[in-house]
């Protein structure tokens, strides 16, 4: 479940390709969850359809989208809300049998306000319009996991400072940016101090960051991004600023880390004052490896959104795909679950196997060969999947991540801004 606000699942047949892609990418920003498909007779789009959709949207020129239909009004498990996406040419006759079987009816074309107006008058309610809602890494069935959501929800109202611990790639941004939409600081601003921001300022312009940070997020929230990790000087700067905003209507600040603030302390990489102001509670976000019941939706909701930025038809993840994947142990999380998608759609292409690909990926990489269908990317695109690999290997390390790319730190900390690795 999505903490205690679900988002609404919708089903969609369309047959124009270009726009089934607006319409899932519309959707999807509006909070909903969109299965979408060109033909209703699809394996893929069976399989989404027991999935139990709240709303099915079809187009009735798509490939077996009348012989679906019939079906769809005949029998009980199939009969569920539907609305027929019709060209403006259909007869007067067709139009009043999809009504008398009790489908709606919406005509090309159309604007995307009136589809969500019309998806949300026959649903009854409209999607949760949270961070929550579109981020897959905050949906889970996970009993732990779910009461970290309860806990961050409790404490999103409260004025102490938060510290997020986890792994790369495991959602800890998400969970921080939903804390402070949850809380009452939600209409207010929300500012990130990046550690690469700090890194590659002067010693001398940090304190300025710093301060000119503080003061954007001001009654807000302000999330700090692995600050254990910072320069010590920029680690002082921060002291200073928070001393200066305490008893004042300051920031509640929001840490993300990837290991115990205690630790870093105890390691010598974080003045114990700032683990004082910094982790008055703590949440720990799970790696994917250890959200079993999540798996095959979190590959899921990743697969589509992959698929969507490449351009192809939405993959059916199968059990077998992720067990595959478990193997592996889901090294860089989101981030290693992303690239791993992305290389094998693109060697599988619109009718390929996935799984054989992404086992033949595997075999290329065991062998230090680059996988096959990456002569069909680009060289920024093959860049950046070089770096992903490389900090999913070392675990967000960005020195040793540089050391295996032969690339200076900060040459990997542009790259990382660059390619938006977060």
């Amino acid at each position: 479940m999505l903490l205690d606000h679900p988002a609404p699942r919708l089903l969609l047949i369309e047959s124009h390709a270009s726009l089934r892609k607006d319409l899932s990418a519309a959707l999807e920003r509006a909070g909903f969850q969109v299965d979408a498909f060109a033909d209703a007779l699809d394996a893929e789009a069976e399989a989404a359809l027991a999935a139990r959709p709240m709303l099915q949207m079809v187009d009735p020129n798509a490939e077996g989208a009348e012989a679906w239909l019939a079906t769809a009004a005949a029998d009980k498990d199939r009969r569920r809300p539907t609305l027929i996406l019709a060209n403006a040419g259909l007869g007067q006759a067709d139009a009043n049998a999809w009504l008398q079987q009790g489908f709606s009816t919406l005509y090309k074309p159309f604007s995307l306000s009136i589809l969500e107006q019309r998806i949300v008058e026959i649903l009854g309610r409209r999607p949760p319009r949270t961070p929550a809602a579109v981020d897959p890494m905050l949906v889970t069935e996970e009993p732990d996991l779910l009461a970290t959501f309860g806990r961050a929800r409790k404490w999103a109202s409260r004025s102490f400072s938060i510290c997020i611990e986890g792994e790369i790639g495991t959602g800890r941004r998400a969970l921080a940016r939903a804390i402070h939409h949850w809380g009452s600081a939600s209409l207010r601003p929300c500012a990130v101090l990046e550690r690469s921001s700090v890194e590659s300022s002067a010693p001398a312009q940090v304190g300025g960051l710093i301060e000119d940070t503080l003061g954007k997020a001001r009654d807000g929230s302000m999330i700090l991004i692995e600050p254990d990790e910072w320069p010590a000087h920029a680690g002082e700067a921060l002291i200073t600023g928070l001393r200066r905003v305490q008893g004042e209507s300051g920031p509640r600040c929001l840490v993300i880390t990837k290991q115990p603030l205690p630790q870093s302390v105890r390691e010598g990489r974080l003045a114990v004052e700032l683990q004082y102001r910094l982790d008055a509670a703590q949440l720990r976000m799970p790696p994917i490896r250890e959200r079993t019941r999540d798996q095959l939706a979190l590959c899921t909701a990743t697969g589509r959104r992959v698929a969507r930025e490449l351009g192809l038809e939405t993959p059916l993840i199968r059990q077998d795909m992720v067990e595959f994947l478990a193997a592996e142990g889901f090294p860089g999380n989101r981030l290693g679950l992303e690239s791993r998608l992305r290389s094998a759609l693109v060697r599988a292409g619109e009718q390929g196997d996935l799984l054989a690909a992404l086992r033949g990926e595997s075999a290329d990489a065991a062998v230090g060969l680059p996988a096959r269908g990456a002569e069909s990317l680009n060289l920024k695109e093959l860049e950046r999947e070089t770096i992903i690999r490389a900090l999913a290997h070392w675990d967000g390390n960005r020195t040793r991540a540089s050391e295996t790319l032969g690339i200076s730190v900060r040459t990997l900390r542009n790259k990382i801004r660059e390619y938006a690795l977060r």
